[in-house]
């Protein structure tokens, strides 16, 4: 039966877990999440090891949630810079390693809702530092900022967007 024979050269790699006192159950930690995995399993005798067992149905983990960190709101406000802090998203199903700050400059012209790439800087936090200045801005210009949080398994969603911020006309 092809199922009980060995892995072959071209099948994805395998971990070895093993129980302890013939427990019939593990726990498999270290899955990547939104991942299909087959296991089977093989029996440790004195004399050597069983043949593999056929495989399991194919098992898919769930996605986590990554939350939304709060909106962004300044907290001091200059000619040229902008400072921001938000809330860390709560519940947060693991740990953050830093946050990603889009700003929007916002023309005239411009639709509030419009999340044009094009138009838009990125900044990184130091870690998960919950706020950021955000340095080199256009005096007396309104703009708009979002924050996502990075997880090692990927990028949270947007959050709300920041009110429309202006910064400070610079006097001569």
């Amino acid at each position: 039966d092809d199922d009980d024979e060995e892995n072959s050269e071209d099948e994805p790699k395998c971990t070895l877990f093993e129980t302890k006192n013939n427990e019939k159950a593990i726990v498999v930690p270290g899955l990547f999440q939104d991942t299909n995995y087959q296991f089977y399993v093989k029996a440790q005798y004195k004399t050597g090891l069983s043949k593999n067992s056929k495989k399991s149905a194919v098992i898919k983990t769930e996605r986590l949630l990554l939350v939304s960190p709060g909106q962004p709101r300044a907290v001091n406000i200059t000619h040229n810079s902008i400072e921001l802090t938000w809330k860390e998203p709560k519940p947060s199903s693991e740990k953050i390693e830093r946050y990603i700050v889009s700003c929007f400059c916002l023309d005239d012209d411009d639709d509030d809702d419009d999340d044009d790439e094009s138009k838009c800087q990125s900044f990184e936090t130091k870690g998960d530092e919950k706020a950021i200045v955000i340095p080199g801005l256009i005096q007396d210009t309104n703009y708009q900022f979002i924050v996502k949080a990075q997880y090692k398994t990927g990028l949270s969603k947007k959050s709300k967007k920041s009110t429309v911020i202006k910064t400070q006309q610079l006097l001569a």
